[in-house]
């Protein structure tokens, strides 16, 4: 599994650690002793290695990338698509997944426990944007808080009695999951 950054690792390995707490049958192949996560430092250093490597990697062994689905993403995406278009194409839920919501992978995490995070640490984030209705439509936050950022959201999971803060990644996993079962199959 190719990632973006280092955090990305980070949170999809303790998010696998809770629903393992709950189900050890949950994502065979994502906790396979064989599966290796490989962050980039960067959406641009992603995309450079999959349209330098993709071609050659993708005959011989399973490998998925996963996408923050803001704009850098979502340009990154497009570019390998047309890079691979006559090459075996680049497909959605096989050879990457998008977060959902075109946002980063922080926003897999209950949009109250964001919210609070913000309010209490308003400088980590460079982007802030809600909606009429108060919900959050876009946020970013400075790379120099992502880690700060990220080991908030792991206090919020330790403390909640709610396993509801999950199910934004679950959808993510199950992607990743299926991408990776549609490759190996």
């Amino acid at each position: 599994i190719f990632v973006e950054g280092e955090t990305d690792v980070l949170y999809i390995n303790d998010v696998l650690e809770w629903i393992y707490t709950y189900d050890e049958d949950a994502y065979p192949l994502l906790t396979s002793e064989s599966t290796v996560f490989k962050d980039f430092g960067g959406v641009s250093d992603l995309q450079g290695f999959v349209r330098s490597n993709y071609g050659l990697i993708r005959k011989e062994v399973a490998a998925v990338s996963l996408f923050d689905g803001d704009d850098a993403g979502q340009k990154s995406i497009s570019a390998l698509a047309g890079y691979f278009g006559k090459k075996g194409g680049y497909n959605s839920n096989r050879d990457y997944v998008l977060i959902p919501r075109g946002m980063a992978i922080e926003s897999l995490y209950p949009d109250d426990w964001i919210k609070k995070a913000n309010k209490e640490n308003s400088t980590w984030f460079s982007k802030w944007v809600l909606d009429a209705a108060g919900n959050i439509s876009t946020f970013d936050i400075k790379d120099d808080y992502k880690k700060s950022f990220m080991r908030l959201m792991f206090s919020y999971s330790e403390i909640t009695e709610n396993w509801g803060f999950l199910d934004k990644w679950i959808i993510v996993l199950d992607a990743l999951e299926n991408a990776l079962s549609l490759q190996t199959s």
